[in-house]
């Protein structure tokens, strides 16, 4: 059985890999966030091959639909906050003393964020199967920018503003 208890907000690790708060090492901190993006660019990639040619054959295979993906990345300040418990029931073993089953509680943890909420946003702007990022991992990129194009996206639609230009914040696409 598992049920959700309580409610706490304690804010458990600070990541800040965008805009490090001591400056003096900005060059290993743009590093750090380059290698991080290429990573997540890579995984994206990865789930998106397997789910082609590995998971998404198996379905059909078996006349069930397809499972496809739109993956969003952004480079951004996080927070990972406790919001709750899990509590997990043991089931009770022969012991015939044991009044109750016992219980392990659990923390649960969320990720939040400006860059989680725009990557999370930019994935309806994605076609199937694609990945997007935001203008701030593009800027990021070396070589890889070649794989992606900029999306030409309904100002309606999509409201972000870059922060640092007053512009609308562009969303690249796989290609």
């Amino acid at each position: 059985m598992h049920t959700k208890y309580g409610f706490e907000n304690n804010v458990v690790q600070y990541n800040n890999s965008y805009d490090d708060v001591n400056h003096t090492d900005q060059n290993d901190n743009l590093n750090r966030s380059y290698i991080s993006c290429v990573n997540a660019i890579n995984c994206g990639r990865s789930i998106i091959k397997i789910l082609d040619q590995a998971i998404n054959p198996i379905l059909n295979q078996y006349g069930y639909p397809e499972m496809s993906v739109r993956i969003g990345i952004d480079i951004g300040e996080n927070v990972v906050i406790q919001d709750g418990w899990d509590l997990h029931r043991l089931p009770q073993q022969n012991n015939k003393w044991a009044e109750e089953p016992a219980i392990i509680r659990e923390p649960h943890f969320d990720i939040i964020g400006y860059s989680t909420n725009i990557a999370v946003k930019m994935t309806g702007l994605a076609g199937t199967s694609k990945i997007v990022i935001g203008q701030s991992a593009y800027e990021i990129l070396d070589y890889e920018r070649s794989s992606f194009k900029l999306l030409d996206v309904n100002p309606a639609v999509w409201k972000y503003i870059d922060d640092r230009t007053d512009a609308l914040y562009r969303v690249y696409q796989s290609i």
